[in-house]
């Protein structure tokens, strides 16, 4: 008897080893999806839970997916074909012109009088974060366009100048370190800039949206950006952080520059873009981050 009940202790112990470290489901990491310039904005979102291991020393905040539907429109200035204006649609103005005419944007051609063309924009947020020595927190974003691919000549295209994208959190986190990267519609490397940072705060990357040359206009595609965060020590008595990824789209020449404005202990900061009327952005925040 005592060796059967021997067995069957040492197969227990056996299988609670084989169990997966993320196995809990945990409803407390929040996501928020919004564009200031535009309230009512129709965004399609998707997410994943969040989940934490069964000793709490490390989890996921889970992952959001938010898409929004652009219109554009182009018109022909001193010769030069330039985009005129950019929204965000409703719902109705959607649900109107109907979703699967949004992808990919419609080819523009020369004209003569405005024109319009339609795309979409989408966003995704998530995070993993370790407790086991001191806490950090690995962010990724994207930003994914359709586009087309060859939208006009280059020749008699105006490139319309820069668009942004950046994470800021709260927490008093340090960035320890950094990446991002891009392509065209081509599959070809987009040149990013450093636009702004500021230490505990916020990090902001630029580059250009179109890129006209001799044939035809590169588009961006795909950015993909990674910060990792982290501190030596927990200092949040059980509280947490959040962080906030934006995207900010340009459709004019930029004349200013972007200002990261830091947040507090538990409310992450955000930046903005100075001097240049011609912009719209979307926003995502998410919460639950230890600190």
């Amino acid at each position: 008897m005592k060796k059967l009940i021997s067995i069957i202790l040492s197969a227990v112990m056996i299988l609670s080893m084989s169990i997966p470290v993320f196995a809990a489901e945990t409803p407390n990491t929040h996501f928020e999806i919004s564009s200031p310039a535009f309230p009512d904005a129709y965004i399609i979102t998707e997410t994943t839970p969040s989940t934490v291991a069964f000793d709490g020393s490390s989890g996921s905040l889970g992952s959001i997916s938010a898409t929004v539907f652009v219109e554009e429109t182009y018109d022909m200035v001193n010769n030069e074909l330039i985009i005129t204006d950019s929204r965000l649609l409703s719902k109705d103005e959607v649900m109107a012109i109907g979703v699967d005419n949004f992808a990919p944007l419609s080819e523009v051609p020369m004209p003569r009088a405005a024109t319009n063309t339609r795309g979409r924009l989408t966003i995704t947020f998530s995070g993993v974060y370790n407790t086991s020595n001191g806490v950090s927190c690995n962010l990724t974003g994207t930003a994914h366009w359709d586009d087309s691919g060859l939208h006009t000549e280059g020749e008699n295209y105006c490139a319309t100048g820069e668009d942004f994208i950046g994470v800021t959190w709260s927490g008093s986190f340090t960035a320890k370190s950094h990446s991002i990267s891009g392509k065209d519609q081509l599959g070809g490397a987009l040149t990013i800039y450093n636009s702004d940072s500021t230490p505990n705060a916020g990090r902001v990357w630029s580059f250009k949206d179109s890129n006209p040359t001799s044939k035809y206009t590169l588009y961006a595609k795909d950015i993909n950006l990674n910060v990792n965060i982290s501190k030596n020590t927990l200092t949040g008595n059980g509280n947490t952080a959040e962080a906030v990824l934006k995207y900010i789209h340009t459709y004019s020449k930029v004349k200013g520059s972007i200002s990261i404005t830091p947040g507090s202990e538990t409310v992450a900061g955000s930046f903005s873009l100075s001097n240049t009327d011609k912009q719209w952005s979307l926003v995502c925040t998410v919460t639950n981050i230890p600190y």
